[in-house]
């Protein structure tokens, strides 16, 4: 039976096209590929697939994030916020430099980010949530409006909010502990070689902790008292482990299949330790 210790936060799976509406208000020099871009494109394959989790305890967001991201704070309307102005790659996303009107972005908030953020903290507050992984890709080079722009990253970023040792924050609880960390580190490199590297472009480190990304601000948007006497952590996979991130396309199909069966055993065993 599926188990409903776990909960899968899958905040950029998403690829429904925004409405009408919005696509008036897009950048005549915005595309279909621009915005797809910046989704977790393919990764609802070794994540939302996970056929021994519960199907209520997978909270997956519809929409494209470049409309509206869900792994934001609410009133976080900077460029890379809740509703973005910017790609990840610095492209002006709608005709106004300003983005989208105050009424649209209410509605965007209301539509999409509040009933997803209920329904992840609804599952994260069952009394026999146990686990709480928050579920992501990432390009394979840093994009240039972020720091360290043009750098590889490794093939998988595991991030619990703490330093790059895998150390937690000591005043929380609810950051995977280290010795769970390196344990899903040593088990995803055991299994490397099942993966198919070949044009996979990464930076010769199979795993890494809390960089590029540390996941404190998308863990701690949860809700700090939801998450005691849980255990929580993100996983980044590198895109180009199954697609060319310029063309989007599948480039691994075998490696999605590979890779839902190594988070499988990842949360098995996390599971048996917490």
């Amino acid at each position: 039976m599926p188990t409903r210790r776990v909960v899968l936060d899958i905040p950029h799976g998403g690829k429904k096209n925004p409405s009408e509406e919005i696509k008036s208000e897009l950048h005549p020099d915005i595309t279909k590929g621009d915005l797809m871009r910046e989704a977790d494109l393919y990764s609802t394959g070794f994540y939302f697939d996970q056929q021994d989790v519960s199907s209520v305890n997978k909270i997956m967001m519809d929409q494209l994030r470049a409309i509206v991201d869900v792994n934001r704070d609410l009133d976080n309307f900077t460029g890379n916020g809740i509703v973005k102005t910017r790609t990840s790659r610095g492209k002006q996303i709608y005709k106004s430099p300003l983005g989208l009107s105050r009424r649209q972005r209410a509605a965007l908030i209301e539509g999409y980010a509040k009933p997803y953020m209920g329904k992840l903290q609804r599952a994260v507050e069952k009394r026999e949530t146990g686990l709480v992984m928050l579920c992501h890709t990432m390009d394979p080079i840093a994009p240039a409006i972020l720091s360290g722009a043009g750098t590889k990253r490794p093939l998988i970023t595991l991030a619990n909010g703490g330093d790059e040792l895998g150390n937690p924050e000591p005043d929380k609880p609810y950051q995977l502990p280290r010795d769970l960390m390196e344990q899903v580190r040593a088990e995803i490199e055991s299994r490397i070689g099942e993966l198919d590297l070949n044009r996979v472009i990464y930076n010769g480190k199979i795993v890494s902790f809390n960089k590029p990304y540390s996941g404190r601000k998308s863990i701690d948007r949860i809700g700090p008292n939801r998450l005691q006497g849980r255990k929580a952590f993100m996983m980044e996979v590198n895109k180009s482990l199954v697609m060319d991130f310029e063309t989007l396309n599948v480039t691994h199909s075998a490696n999605i299949g590979r890779i839902r069966e190594i988070i499988g055993s990842v949360i098995e065993n996390v599971l048996k330790k917490i």
